[in-house]
């Protein structure tokens, strides 16, 4: 198989990866979020996550310059959440319930879980950039499954 974009982009669509949208605070005071599927950790001392984001998203210089995020980690039952930050709008969080971490940032009520980060390192990556963020706090809203995505489309995770 040739090594291109979409034949890259295919193969690696066979990795089952959970869901989660990112938000934080931009330097005007406006709510910006993000799907990420790109999530993972690093190291539990410091607690230490990682996700990135394309150099040719609308949201880039907004999460390349913040100093804060948080981290919200998707249910099963959240795609209409998935879905609605993977747009570009200035109404993404019209409509939703919120609370606001210490510095501000929209927490969205409902997640399995979430992780407020200060922002700790950035990483080129390609057409990606690479945000590390220490865990500064974090909850457990919800015991429930998370939402999936796989070749394209969200899926359930199946218990044996």
């Amino acid at each position: 198989m040739s090594l291109d974009g979409d034949s890259f982009r295919e193969i690696m669509g066979h990795f089952a990866t959970g869901v989660a949208v990112v938000t934080t605070v931009t330097e005007s005071g406006t709510d910006a979020g993000i799907t990420v599927n790109s999530l993972a950790s690093v190291s539990l001392q410091p607690p230490l996550v990682l996700w990135s984001i394309g150099r040719d998203s609308a949201w880039f210089g907004q999460f390349s310059r913040c100093l804060r995020f948080v981290v919200h980690i998707l249910a099963e039952d959240q795609q209409t959440l998935s879905d609605r930050f993977a747009q570009v709008g200035d109404n993404l969080f019209e409509g939703l319930e919120l609370d606001r971490s210490p510095e501000g940032i929209a927490l969205i009520r409902g997640c399995h879980g979430s992780l407020n980060c200060r922002s700790a390192a950035q990483y080129p990556g390609g057409d990606h950039v690479i945000l590390l963020g220490e865990v500064e706090s974090m909850c457990t809203a919800r015991d429930t499954r998370p939402l999936i995505y796989h070749r394209g489309g969200y899926c359930g995770l199946a218990h044996g």
